[in-house]
């Protein structure tokens, strides 16, 4: 029997889960930070509402032909275009923020193309850890390792 900590001697395996979960983090933050300039733009509780929307939305929409994209295109170059894309939105966003120029119908968009980005990623994502291994990601226990990403994202919805 092999241990559930083994893939965590490979350093590139240990590196690329300490960046998911810093990256998930970033995304939680990101979450409450747009509702709280929505509140804070005095916005109502409906802009606040649609916050969250504009923050899943975006799953429903794009994760499963991302899905399919990720396996027919080359998945490192998802991954950098992707990361690239939400790290022009989230400087947009700063920027806007500090200028003071930032609108509730601005921050809904932005919102919206930020996960856009994060929903295209997902699933190559996901598919990372069984790649760097170098196994098919069906081996027994390879999809119980993989099953939880979903539900990194219901404290989202809780919020």
């Amino acid at each position: 029997m092999t241990s559930p900590w083994r893939p965590l001697r490979t350093p590139l395996f240990r590196n690329l889960l300490a960046a998911d979960v810093l990256s998930d983090i970033g995304a939680f933050m990101q979450t409450v930070g747009a509702a709280w300039i929505m509140v804070s733009l005095r916005a109502g509780p409906l802009y606040v509402a649609l916050t969250q929307t504009a923050s899943a939305l975006p799953f429903f929409l794009f994760a499963l032909p991302a899905g399919a994209i990720g396996d027919i295109v080359d998945r490192r170059r998802l991954i950098l275009y992707t990361e690239i894309w939400m790290l022009v939105i989230a400087t947009i966003i700063a920027a806007t923020t500090i200028a003071g120029v930032m609108t509730p119908w601005l921050l809904l968009g932005l919102t919206f193309a930020l996960s856009a980005g994060d929903a295209i990623e997902s699933p190559t994502w996901r598919a990372v850890p069984a790649w760097v291994r170098g196994r098919s990601p069906w081996r027994r226990g390879d999809i119980r390792s993989n099953s939880w990403w979903p539900v990194d994202r219901m404290p989202r919805s809780a919020t």
